[in-house]
């Protein structure tokens, strides 16, 4: 009942003698009044009864209230009462929200504070317990659809006939797949931080997610959360609005709908918005202060109604929006994109933890269980993915807790959901109220055949049509194929699994009429992959088989796959086993294979152990030799994406055979290649590791690389949360004592990892001790372990180490986190031991100890479970014997009760003001000064009396302080009492403490009692006690009981002390009007002649403030006697008093006095009259005041002139007449300079703020004046204000000045006309201009000049050009720089035959800097001006020449420049190649003439000018400034496909792998390469960079090449036209690149090439373009496929054999017992060759012991061949060279000699290569073939060997042969 008043805004009450006994009715409406509700009561009666009326507890609940009389029962009153009724309710509506809109939202809001369940929606839970995650969409995917068709669209440009051929057919996946869900990495984001990626001002997000998946939960949780306080608190108002209410039904098509109109609607259904909040919500909203959300934007923004258009439309662009939407389909301008993901591990365990406390009724052990549960899901990965869908992990918590279900636990995905199926059916079972005894799993499923049939068609056609909403005609195709009549067979949609998503279905309407969708995508998977199964096992299996083989590697459908494999486990789909795999692994076959590894990784994975197939080991043992594959190649990229797939998986690692394999490949010598070995391991779930690579994991902390300790840490710390061994934890905690910090960190990592049974006092002794570290991150990393570990043992195993280590531990470091790591501890258990602890960290000897605690400590304050710690402060307050804990104890305790200022916590405050250590009783006087108000509780009041002590000063000082802190509430009588006493005690602070408490009590302490008090106390010794008795007194007059208090500081002024007549003075003037008495004028008059001088100065004071009030002719004469006073401050506050006075009553009276004052010898005070006077306003505009205060402009003092002046200006400003203009107009012709300046100084301040003709005629004049600083003002005035605004008084002043007869006039009139530039042309002021030039004054060039330039285009006509230019060729003037400097700005009007003769011959002009000025002048003139006389002058600027400074040859090239194309001369680039090629003047130069032959364009790219630029881009003359280098590169980036040369390419090359090349050059070098790659139409680029960075000895291969190299590769016409030794060699360049990448390169490159060229010297390389890509292609039926992700593209082909070649070519992995691979120096024919020469030997005669292929010619092993030469073969056959002690180890070590032996594609040599298979000796990793002896024979095929510091014994196989020395084998 309570609920329903608090959320209603108004109760109604019908009145009758049932209503009034009824106890219910009672109690809710005296709630409703208890809570202040609107009560309109109807008065209905009693019919037996005409006369009853309200009595007893309904008549006083409603007396004063109008009721509404419904006694009249007939039809026209009930109509009319109940029209009054809605009336009143409406009204009563409008007046309670007019002002609360934002609190009656947050108020709708916070009753949605419940969420249904998933599977049961009439259970709900907390809206608190909801975990929704959201994931940043990165910008390529939000762009994805944009960006695609640029990968594969590539259309021929060598025979555009044929474009259509080569136009690739794309298929995208709108759907956000499930796979994604499961095996996907997303980022997650904060929805506290959603805007935080959002730079703009206007905050727009879009938000994806598929139907159900939370995205109006996600609404319902952000406004809750937004109207609690917790989230976005920097918007006023959060408006959620849902699309689907949008309807033509609730907005009728009748009017056009604002902003307004929308939350009217939404939010205010019973009566519209007042005015005010009106306004009040548009400013909001205009502010950027409002958030709109709006709900299912996708599902209407294609159809919104018209009339709603413009409001979504401002929504959309001018406010801060989130936009729920369904897909990414709809292209919407935002600046973040995201989608609402699962959840994340904490999201899980807090979930759990929250189903299980809810049943703990029901279950016993309901907590255990949870985290049994959790126990299980954390050991299966596969498991754990799935529930991070939010229904799944509500059905697997509900199988759980279900005695018939999960009484075996599942170890797969497809398991476990075919739990939640069966879990599901049962259910349905229960319901229809059948017995579920002895109804096995097959009962269930034939009990539910129909239905699960239905499912299962549905669900495979939706994914192959890419839908996840189920249309209606797919409903009913469904129901006619499988015969499942929904009518009949309505279980299959109750049983939970299919909802129906039409929210604006009917119950009536026909089900399969309906929308529906699945729980989730993942499900809509499942049935898919159980119906392709069934198909596949049927006699018609043709669907199937085609699907698997199309589909196989199309990510939209692996989901689909992964469960498919996952059921064949089952007996009921064994029968169709072999057909599946055999289509899963047979053609079409991926080209690269790594698509394919990560297709049977996934599908094998899922099998997990089962035996059902016969093939599994096979397989597995593929993937481990296409890991190796893979592993072994160069690109960083492939590594990575192999890592990635493998990663992934839960049960292929746990395997023996793999996990021993992963050991030996653990030897090799490389050391990023280990690491990434490392990484791999890591992110594998090793759960049982076998021995032999725990032992080398081991052995790895021992390792020389820091990066490789820093892995096996990490490994073993993942290894450590399931099995530990004493030998593990020994090397952990050895580990971090490294030398190294980011070991130690990984040490500490692993360490926080293990499980309970490992953790020692060992373990936590050692990383206490790395607590003291001086790094951060490892102090952060220990204490991230510890707390982890204290979740998992025992807690006081932790806690006694840490509190061990706080009270005896001498680094005060760890001392400082070991108090951090008890507060994390105890935020998450709260137990008396930490806090304890904590405590006595208090009192540590090291302050930043006590610190930490204090910090911890009122953390631990905060959270939900704080009572512990606030009842341990409050004891430790109470009882601690160390007074620093007390003291400690009392601050925090304060920063507690700022928050949450309990009477415990208060009690305990008041309690310690009595301490016995003065520290912590001062404590506590500040902690509760400091709180204040929150101390007015009667109970706190009554403590602080009862703490008070007679005989302790300091206790009632504090006291007194606190309740003065407290204010008014304080005010009770009790304590008024107490504070008279203080006021009457001896002791001085006393009494001062009771005025100031009584001061800030202020109408409250207005009794009798007190201002007797006060009054007395007026009259005290002590002066400070005096003076806060006025105080008190002051602000009690001030509200209350005026008249008693101006009676009592009456008679206060005529006290014969001083003082008291002093505070008087100063209490009657803070009364300021309400003390204007006449008797208070009257006695402060009087006071005016008092002796001393400081009551003299406070009633001057005092009377200032009573305004014109104290106008009378006693105050005024008595002041103006004190202007006379010797006192110099009674003077300055006499003054004052009489401006303040004035300013309400300016008589002569007092402008006589105040103008006196002017006379006065004290420059303070002429001042202060100055200031009087500007303060009182137009009424002190008189003729006399105006001449004092020009007068006083001629002032001696400066503060006085500079007063005077700044008076004019206020009186100009109020006045309404021209009286203070016309005066300085007048003092403008004074004879005294300084009054001149002022009043030029006064004028031109007065402009500034009122432009009036008058003034700016005056300034004009004052032009005219002898003095220049005068001229100088008047000119800096009309300057500045010709700046702001031209106006036509302006102009009329500056037409007057230019025809003036004083040529210092015209001239500032010039200047002035420069400054206001273009805004000065006007016709009136050229036409004065034009008669200015007619009179040829020669004083007036210079400045007629410089305005006429400022003027600009505006002034240009043939007058003005013609006169420019006669200056210009008039030797004998000194203006023609000013004049070329005019025509600049003359636009083309200028450019004409004399012009352009004239500057020409400025050119070569003797001044500098008139050549400088015509450089700039035809710069500016541009192309237009580029005649054959200014190249040729501007080309001889140029040059090289003692004539020709470089400043004037820099300029000349920025001209030639500007010309563009037009300079393209032979002279002109001569010139410029001249520039290039200067040695011996500034580089500016050289960088000049590189930007102008860009500007020039590809004209200017001649052999010369390329050659000169490759030279300005090695030039060695440079600093760290210079650019010139970096702006060549630029040039030729501009001159395109020209600059596509060998030499310029070689250049640009050389230049990347100079060591004296700057950042900048090799910045712009690679830069221009790869622009001019993308340029290029020939293969220029792709060849130099082939030949000259891959080919000859430059084997260091840095990120820019690559990169280089593809860009250059994105060019197909110059891929097209590589033969095929480049192409060969291209491919093995990157074969050796570390870190190439073609993300950015089309899909379908190279293989459109190939099917264009037909050239199958591009097979190699279309292959490992597909593994550096990511991407699986396929042949099948005539057509190339390329799968990508989601995407999928197709290339139909109809000529004959086009595709036979990529055929002909197997995959690397075609063949599950050979790894044949393609080096990455071998060339492509010769693998042909050798594979072929493979072919002819018969594979099971005529081996060698090491099972290698004989050589025809010598029957050498011919497995490996060697890649150096044939001298270093024949010195590694010579066995003399092998033995310990020579030189030949080391030989064979530091050259790596072993590197040079490669394996031949389809090799059976046992021999294993040198860094996959080590031989160990020391430190050193090499292997070799061992012979018939123990000593080894050359390294030719590699037999398995041990490493010695094992002391294992030699495992050797015996196999002997010899390598082939063949010189066809040695390929050098």
């Amino acid at each position: 009942m309570n609920s329903t008043v608090d959320a209603a805004e108004i109760v109604c009450c019908f009145m009758t003698p049932e209503y009034q006994d009824s106890i219910n009715c009672k109690n809710e409406l005296q709630y409703a009044r208890e809570k202040k509700k609107h009560i309109i009561p109807c008065m209905i009666g009693d019919k037996q009864n005409k006369q009853w009326k309200p009595t007893d507890w309904l008549e006083f609940t409603v007396t004063g209230l109008n009721y509404i009389d419904f006694q009249e029962e007939s039809d026209q009153n009930i109509r009319l009462k109940a029209e009054e009724l809605i009336n009143r309710i409406a009204n009563q509506y409008s007046t309670t929200i007019e002002y609360s809109l934002v609190d009656a939202i947050k108020k709708k809001y916070l009753k949605e504070d419940k969420i249904k369940c998933i599977l049961n929606e009439e259970d709900t839970f907390s809206i608190d317990h909801i975990y929704i995650n959201l994931a940043i969409v990165n910008t390529k995917e939000q762009h994805k659809k944009q960006a695609k068709p640029s990968k594969y669209e590539m259309k021929s440009t060598a025979n555009p006939e044929k474009e259509q051929d080569y136009h690739w057919k794309r298929y995208d996946s709108t759907v956000l797949g499930a796979y994604e869900d499961i095996y996907g990495d997303q980022t997650q984001t904060d929805i506290e931080g959603i805007f935080g990626s959002s730079s703009a001002p206007i905050k727009k997000v879009q938000i994806l997610g598929r139907p159900k998946i939370g995205k109006s939960t996600f609404c319902q949780y952000v406004t809750y959360r937004w109207a609690k306080g917790k989230l976005w608190s920097r918007y006023e108002l959060v408006v959620l609005i849902d699309f689907l209410q949008l309807n033509n039904t609730r907005y009728p098509a009748t009017k056009i709908y604002t902003l307004v109109d929308l939350i009217e609607r939404e939010y205010t259904p019973l009566g519209g918005l007042s005015q005010k909040e009106k306004k009040s919500f548009l400013q909001k909203c205009n502010n950027g202060n409002v958030l709109w959300i709006l709900d299912g934007y996708d599902e209407l923004a294609a159809n919104i109604p018209e009339q709603l258009k413009q409001c979504f439309d401002d929504i959309h662009e001018k406010q801060n929006c989130i936009l729920m939407s369904l897909s990414d389909d709809i292209v919407i301008s935002c600046d973040v994109q995201m989608k609402i993901m699962g959840l994340i591990h904490a999201d899980i365990s807090r979930y759990i933890g929250h189903f299980f406390r809810r049943i703990e009724g029901e279950l016993p052990n309901a907590s255990s269980e949870g985290q049994k549960l959790l126990d299980f899901l954390y050991s299966n990965r596969s498991i754990y993915r799935a529930v991070s869908i939010p229904v799944n992990l509500e059905l697997i918590c509900r199988l759980w807790v279900d005695p018939h279900q999960l009484e075996t636990k599942v170890s797969t995905m497809t398991a476990l959901y075919e739990k939640f199926v069966v879990w599901l059916c049962r259910r349905q079972i229960t319901k229809d109220n059948k017995n579920l005894e002895q109804m096995t799993k097959d009962a269930v499923y034939k009990e539910f055949d129909r239905e699960l049939q239905f499912l299962e068609y549905l669900a495979f056609k939706t994914v192959e049509s890419d839908k996840i909403i189920l249309p209606s005609d797919l409903v009913q195709e469904a129901t006619r194929e499988t015969g499942c009549d929904l009518h009949e067979y309505s279980r299959v949609l109750q049983m939970g699994i299919l909802k129906p998503y039409d929210k604006k279905s009917f119950e009536n309407q026909n089900e399969t009429t309906k929308h529906y969708y699945f729980i989730h995508p993942s499900y809509q998977e499942f049935f898919a992959a159980r119906h392709l199964l069934r198909v596949l096992k049927s006699s018609n299996d043709n669907e199937a088989t085609h699907f698997i083989s199309h589909q196989k590697y199309n990510q939209r459908f692996r989901l689909m796959f992964i469960f498919a494999t996952g059921l064949l486990a089952e007996s009921h789909y064994q029968a169709c086993i072999n057909t599946f795999w055999t289509k899963i692994q047979g053609e079409p076959m991926d080209l690269g294979g790594l698509q394919h590894l990560q297709l049977l990784t996934e599908c094998i994975d899922e099998l997990g152990d089962s035996d059902v197939f016969d093939d599994r080991l096979n397989i597995v043992n593929k993937l481990w030799h296409l890991f190796k594959t893979f592993f072994d190649i160069e690109a960083n990229v492939v590594k990575d994406n192999m890592i990635a797939i493998l990663s992934k998986t839960s049960t292929i690692f746990q395997n023996k055979l793999m996990q021993n394999n992963l050991a030996q490949l653990l030897y090799i010598s490389d050391e990023s290649q280990k690491c990434r070995l490392l990484r791999l391991i890591s992110q594998l779930p090793v759960l049982q590791p076998t021995e032999k690579l725990f032992s080398v994991l081991l052995r790895q902390l021992r390792d020389s690389s820091v990066s490789i300790r820093q892995g096996a840490c990490t490994v073993l710390g993942n290894i450590g949360a399931n099995t530990v061994t004493k030998q593990l934890t020994d090397g952990l905690v050895k580990a971090l004592g490294d030398n190294h910090w980011l070991v130690r960190i990984a040490a500490c990592k692993a360490l926080g990892k293990l499980n309970k049974n490992a953790v020692t006092n060992n373990i936590i002794g050692g990383l206490i001790e790395a607590l003291g570290a001086n790094s951060g991150d490892i102090t952060t990393a220990a204490c991230n372990a510890l707390v982890k570990l204290s979740e998992k043992v025992t807690m006081n195993l932790v806690i006694d180490g840490l509190a061990h280590a706080l009270a005896r531990h001498k680094n005060f470091l760890v001392r400082i986190h070991a108090c951090e790591i008890l507060g994390k501890i105890a935020e998450k258990t709260p137990i008396n031991e930490t806090i304890v602890v904590l405590m006595n960290a208090l009192d540590d000897k090291a302050t930043s100890v006590n610190d930490s605690a204090h910090k911890v400590l009122m953390k631990l304050s905060k959270i939900e479970s704080a009572d512990k710690v606030i009842t341990a402060l409050i004891h430790a307050l109470a009882v601690h014997e160390n007074y620093q804990v007390r003291k400690r104890a009392c601050k925090i305790l304060r920063e507690i009760a700022e928050t949450a200022p309990t009477n415990d916590v208060l009690a305990a405050l008041i309690n310690a003001l009595n301490d016995i250590a003065f520290d912590v009783s001062r404590s506590a006087h500040e902690a509760l000064m400091k709180l204040g108000g929150k101390v007015s509780t009667s109970e706190a009041i009554t403590g602080l009396i009862n703490v008070l002590r007679p005989n302790s000063n300091w206790i009632q000082i504090c006291v007194f302080q606190v309740l003065g802190s407290i204010g008014e509430k304080a005010a009770t009588n009790e304590v008024l009492t107490i504070l008279l006493k203080g006021l009457c005690d001896s002791n001085a602070d006393i009494q001062i403490n009771a005025c100031k408490a009584l001061e800030k009590f202020g109408e409250k302490a207005a009794t009798e009692d007190v201002i007797l008090g006060l009054s007395k106390a007026l009259y005290d010794k002590n002066v400070d006690a005096r003076q806060n008795a006025c105080q008190v007194l002051v602000k009690i007059g001030e509200t209350a009981a005026t008249n008693q208090v101006l009676t009592i500081l009456l008679e206060a002024l005529r006290d014969s002390k001083a003082d008291i007549r002093k505070n008087a003075c100063q209490a009657l003037g803070r009364f300021g009007g309400n003390a204007a008495t006449e008797g208070v004028i009257s006695a402060l008059s009087y006071v005016l002649h008092d002796n001393d001088p400081g009551v003299r100065i406070n009633a001057c004071q005092a009377l200032g403030t009573f305004g014109g009030k104290a106008a009378t002719e006693d105050v005024i004469s008595s002041l103006s006697k004190a202007l006379y006073d010797y006192n110099t401050d009674i003077q300055k506050n006499a003054c004052q008093a009489l401006g303040k006075i004035g300013e309400s009553s300016a008589t002569n009276e007092v402008l006589t006095v105040i103008l006196k004052a002017f006379n006065d010898k004290h420059g303070s005070i002429r001042q202060i009259a100055c200031n009087v006077l500007g303060d009182m306003g137009e009424r002190a505009i008189t003729a006399n005041v105006i001449t004092a205060l020009l007068n006083a402009c001629n002032d001696r003092d400066s503060n006085v002139r500079r007063s005077a002046c700044e008076a004019l200006v206020k009186l100009a400003e109020k006045a309404s007449t021209n009286e203070v203009i016309v005066g300085l107009n007048n003092a403008l012709g004074h004879e005294n300079v300084n009054v001149r300046k002022s009043a030029c100084h006064t004028l031109a301040q007065i402009l500034e703020k009122a432009a009036r003709l008058e003034t700016i005629s005056t300034l004009f004049n004052a032009l005219a004046d002898k003095d220049r600083d005068v001229r100088s003002t008047a000119c800096i005035a009309l300057r500045n204000f010709g700046k702001k605004a031209v106006t036509n008084e302006l102009i009329v002043g500056l037409i007057e000045a230019l025809g003036n007869n004083d040529l210092n006039v015209r001239i500032e009139a010039c200047s002035i006309l420069s400054d206001i530039g273009d805004k000065a042309g006007t016709n009136e002021l050229i036409a004065a201009l034009h008669s200015v030039l007619r009179a040829a004054d020669k004083d007036m060039e210079f400045w007629i000049c410089i305005a006429l330039r400022k003027i600009g285009e505006k002034i240009a006509n043939d007058k003005v050009i013609d006169y420019l230019v006669s200056i210009l060729i008039d030797k004998n003037s000194s203006n023609q720089r000013s004049a070329c400097e005019a025509l600049s700005n003359m636009g083309k009007k200028a450019i004409t035959k004399k012009v352009l003769a004239g500057l020409v011959d400025a050119l070569g002009d003797k001044s500098v800097y008139l050549r400088e000025s015509a450089c700039e002048t035809l710069a500016k003139l541009g192309e237009k001006a580029a005649t054959e006389n200014v190249l040729g002058g501007l080309t001889n600027a140029m040059r090289n020449n003692v004539n020709y400074p470089e400043r004037i040859r820099e300029k000349a090239c920025k001209a030639l420049g500007s010309m563009g194309e037009k300079s393209a001369t032979s002279a002109v680039i001569a010139g410029l190649v001249e520039a290039l090629r200067d040695k011996e003047w500034d580089r500016d130069i050289r960088r000049e003439a590189c930007d102008t032959l860009g500007k020039i364009g590809k004209k200017a790219a001649t052999k010369a000018v390329l050659q000169g630029l490759i030279d300005v881009i090695h030039d060695k003359d440079r600093d760290w400034t210079s650019d010139h280098g970096e702006e060549a590169c630029k040039t030729l980036v501009k001159f395109g496909e020209k600059a596509v040369t060998h030499e310029v390419i070689t250049g640009l090359l050389n230049a990347l792998g100079s060591k004296n090349a700057s950042y900048s050059v090799e910045r712009g070098a690679f830069g221009a390469i790869v622009k001019l790659s993308e340029s290029a139409k020939t293969n220029q680029v792709i060849v130099c960079l082939v030949e000259r960075f891959f080919f000859k000895g430059n084997n260091v291969i840095d990120s820019d090449k690559p990169k280089a190299l593809t860009a250059a590769m994105h060019s197909y016409a110059a891929l097209k036209d590589l033969d095929t030794d480049m192409i060969v060699k291209l491919t093995q360049c990157l074969k050796q690149c570390v870190n190439i990448e073609l993300a950015t390169m089309p899909r379908n490159q190279f293989i459109r090439v190939f099917l264009e060229t037909r050239n199958d010297a591009w097979i190699p390389l279309v292959e490992y373009a597909t593994l550096l890509q990511n991407v699986a292609v396929t042949i099948m039926d005539n057509k190339v496929m390329i799968y990508d992700g989601k995407y999928v593209a197709e290339q139909q082909m109809t000529e004959p054999g086009v595709l036979e070649l990529l055929k002909k070519k197997r995959p690397l992995y075609a063949d599950i017992t050979l790894t044949p691979t393609m080096t990455s120096d071998f060339d492509a024919h010769q693998v042909l060759l050798e594979s072929e020469e493979f072919t002819v030997l018969d594979i099971n005669s005529g081996r060698l012991s090491c099972k290698g292929h004989p050589c025809p010619s010598c029957g050498q092993c011919r497995d490996w061949y060697f890649t150096g030469n044939g001298a270093e073969l024949a010195w590694l056959r010579d066995e003399q060279h092998w033995n310990h002690e020579g030189d030949a180890w080391n030989r064979w070590l530091n050259d790596r000699l072993y590197l040079k032996f490669k394996p031949r594609d389809g090799k059976t040599c046992v021999g294993r290569h040198s860094f996959i298979f080590p031989f160990t000796i020391g430190k050193y990793d090499y292997g070799f073939h061992v012979g018939e002896g123990d000593f080894p024979h050359g390294p030719v095929g590699y037999a398995r060997a041990v490493p010695l510091a094992e002391n294992i014994p030699y495992d050797y196989e015996g196999y002997y042969s010899d390598f082939c020395a063949c010189e066809d084998n040695v390929v050098a």
